[in-house]
């Protein structure tokens, strides 16, 4: 029995006097194994070399994305709208390869919608369309609604000085951030 079934038979069961004993299902030895760099088992015994699968390309968003050395060029707070949740802050972030990226603090926390996506643009209402016409710049799908998280900005800023996570489907502007830059 996995450990979640187990704990949830047990969260079900609790007023019955529910005790839960868990023991490993893994074959003798496996126990040994050592930790990659992502948190995986390695069971191979050696060092794990190189970036995990999921972060070796480098493209898209990248949550567990390690800090790279540069400097920030902007900051600003998350901001709820029409009635939605808007919480922690947002970094405008230079590498020193010279790219833009914007990096959400772990504090960051923002109303889950259906197909919800970051925008980066210098309106300060999207109204109910991003406008590629208009210098939106869409980053693609959100992440996560919560924690922190990593978007490239391909081209560089273009002097845009908002960040948005908005709803698709629906055109509706959930959170904003609007940033300011750091001398």
């Amino acid at each position: 029995m996995h450990i979640c079934s187990a704990l949830l038979a047990c969260v079900l069961l609790s007023s019955s006097g529910c005790s839960a004993i868990f023991t490993s299902d893994r074959p003798p030895g496996s126990d040994t194994a050592t930790p990659t760099p992502d948190g995986r088992a390695d069971d191979s015994g050696g060092d794990v070399q190189g970036p995990s699968p999921d972060t070796a390309s480098g493209d898209g968003p990248q949550p567990d994305a390690p800090p790279s050395s540069g400097m920030v060029i902007a900051d600003g707070n998350w901001e709820g709208r029409t009635g939605h949740v808007g919480k922690g802050t947002v970094e405008m972030f230079r590498t020193a390869g010279g790219e833009i990226e914007l990096r959400f603090s772990a504090d960051f926390e923002t109303s889950a919608v259906p197909t919800p996506v970051v925008v980066l643009t210098s309106r300060d209402s999207i109204g109910s369309a991003i406008d590629a016409s208009k210098g939106d710049l869409d980053l693609g799908a959100l992440t996560s609604v919560s924690g922190a998280q990593t978007y490239k900005v391909p081209g560089g800023d273009g002097g845009r000085r908002y960040v948005w996570v908005f709803c698709v489907p629906f055109g509706i502007e959930i959170s904003r951030a609007p940033l300011k830059d750091v001398p």
